[in-house]
């Protein structure tokens, strides 16, 4: 069950609630409602929700997540190269690739950008010991060790879903 059917199901659940008691009573068609819910409490089918930053798969990076570690360690003066597959959204239904978009898909032009040297939806990182150097795809040789951090360009967090599948290679 994806995270639109829980979405329904909440709603569901709240609709019925309301008009049981507005109503002040239980119909037969609520109680069917109820008992479809109720079993969907006790015998819950597997979903995947989006992980914990600590928990992060096959190095995803999240669209509605700020800075997470990618499960990747940086070596100190190791040239790397930085890739990504798969593309995220930013609240419109264009997918936006990893590379991101000079269009801006926010609503009335607000610039949500977290860094504007970067384009809107573009895949961000740094280094967990170096923060303030902000790169993108491409080669880099990070100056001191430390972890993959990544994230997406953007500072309203809340309105966008996907992932990108990032890859790093060594030279």
């Amino acid at each position: 069950m994806d995270l639109s059917k829980i979405s329904i199901l909440l709603l569901c659940t709240s609709i019925v609630f309301m008009n049981c008691f507005s109503d002040r009573r239980v119909s037969n068609h609520y109680n069917a409602e109820m008992k479809v819910l109720i079993s969907l409490i006790e015998n819950p089918v597997p979903f995947s929700v989006t992980p914990s930053s600590s928990t992060i798969p096959e190095n995803r990076v999240y669209a509605n997540l700020e800075w997470q570690d990618s499960g990747y360690e940086l070596k100190e003066n190791l040239k790397f190269q930085l890739s990504a597959t798969g593309s995220w959204y930013m609240t419109a239904s264009t997918p936006i690739p990893p590379e991101g978009t000079s269009t801006n898909p926010a609503l009335f032009s607000i610039d949500y950008r977290l860094n504007k040297n970067f384009l809107h939806g573009q895949l961000l990182c740094r280094n967990s010991n170096s923060r303030s150097e902000i790169f993108s795809l491409g080669w880099t040789t990070p100056a001191v060790s430390g972890r993959l951090e990544c994230q997406i360009n953007d500072t309203h967090l809340t309105n966008n879903s996907g992932f990108l599948k990032i890859i790093l290679n060594y030279e």
